[in-house]
């Protein structure tokens, strides 16, 4: 298992490195840092994943030609075991066509910490069209599609979360 969640984090740096080497080289990098605390964590379909109190930090490095490679992580404050306990590392390229529209994909990592889980590789596709109401102002609207494939063998019982 170990072995595996290393091969899989190593191929993900390594195919981050060329393209963003050659983006950086290009122009600017910029980095993002953020950390919220939240009461419980949510799922993207609003099922609690933990219902205790959790830190969720994440460093974003941004580099022009539309690369990002974010890493985020959840901790829970009561530091039991569970899915509070959760590590992404995610890489895009998003790509803008027009003014108004971008298209984004991304490939993700998910290591969960359950005993008996498996880490999900996730690859995402996004289309992102943009409202201006003025020139500082603008709605956004995407639509996004998200596969996961777990590395190992999820019990039966556990594989709900997907979706």
């Amino acid at each position: 298992m170990k072995k595996s969640v290393a091969g899989i984090l190593f191929i993900l740096i390594l195919l981050s490195i060329t393209p963003c080497a050659r983006a950086a080289e290009e122009s600017s990098v910029g980095v993002t840092a953020y950390s919220k605390l939240w009461s419980k964590y949510l799922g993207g379909n609003g099922g609690i994943f933990y219902a205790s109190p959790v830190v969720q930090s994440g460093l974003i490095v941004d580099w022009s030609g539309g690369y990002s490679l974010d890493f985020w992580g959840s901790y829970p404050l009561d530091g039991k075991d569970g899915f509070g306990k959760e590590i992404d590392v995610t890489l895009c390229k998003a790509t803008e066509f027009s003014k108004t529209w971008l298209f984004e994909a991304c490939l993700a990592w998910f290591h969960l910490t359950p005993k008996g889980f498996s880490d999900i590789i996730s690859p995402q596709a996004k289309l992102v069209r943009r409202f201006a109401l003025s020139d500082e102002h603008a709605l956004t609207a995407s639509l996004g599609v998200e596969f996961y494939f777990p590395t190992g063998k999820l019990p039966t019982w556990g594989s709900s979360f997907l979706h």
